[in-house]
């Protein structure tokens, strides 16, 4: 699990045209990325929480505004580096470079992790994280309902790994047998299944239930 992700609130308050004024466009994400855009990485890294920064996430982040799904986010090589920049950054750790980073990456290699963040009534029961579960529909295969259980579903992309993490207070880990605030599930994608020029639906599911999809266009990332 990334700590850059668990807890992060990130602030979408850069607007559509202010984001294309502070970010290059994309063409389409990569994997296995070099050094030359782990430095370009590392560069966009440097300012957490500058309108440059915001508007390098705004591409990466959906709002899903719901009580119980707070928001989606992707993470590819390039982002999970300007992620770890940034905390490095906020650590002020004037070792962190381009060959650190490099070896932060070694287990991420060809992997994009789609992260969803997840708020609970302070009067729920939970004391574990339910069973949450997040799969990727290409563009041929979304005539589904949502709605439909995950077993009857056809032609889905499923995560090569997830990983629930239950939170408490202040993004703190949940300690034992208290009521689970909030949460993070991070499902992680094998880059090679996907097209990095095409658009998908991620379907979140809740035991085995569809509760939402939520369109990805992987051609606006990097």
């Amino acid at each position: 699990m990334i700590r850059a992700a668990a807890g992060r609130r990130v602030v979408i308050a850069v607007a559509l045209a202010g984001a294309a004024a502070t970010s290059p466009a994309a063409v389409a994400f990569e994997t296995g990325i070099r050094t030359d855009a782990i430095k370009r990485a590392i560069d966009i890294g440097q300012s957490p929480g500058s309108e440059a920064s915001l508007g390098f996430h705004e591409r990466y982040v959906f709002l899903l505004r719901d009580r119980l799904l707070d928001r989606l986010e992707i993470v590819t090589e390039f982002r999970r580096v300007v992620l770890a920049t940034e905390d490095r950054v906020r650590l002020a750790d004037m070792t962190w470079g381009a060959q650190r980073a490099e070896a932060m990456l070694r287990p991420w290699r060809d992997k994009v992790s789609l992260v969803l963040h997840v708020s609970f009534s302070p009067k729920n029961t939970y004391r574990a994280m339910p069973r949450f579960r997040i799969v990727l529909y290409s563009r041929s295969s979304t005539t589904a309902v949502p709605g439909a259980a995950l077993s009857r579903q056809a032609n889905r992309i499923e995560p090569i790994d997830l990983v629930e993490t239950p939170r408490y207070i202040s993004g703190q880990p949940a300690p034992p047998g208290t009521p689970i605030l909030a949460g993070i599930v991070e499902a992680t994608f094998a880059a090679r299944m996907l097209e990095p020029r095409s658009a998908y639906l991620a379907g979140i599911f809740l035991e085995d239930r569809e509760l939402r999809r939520v369109e990805l266009d992987f051609s606006r990332i990097e």
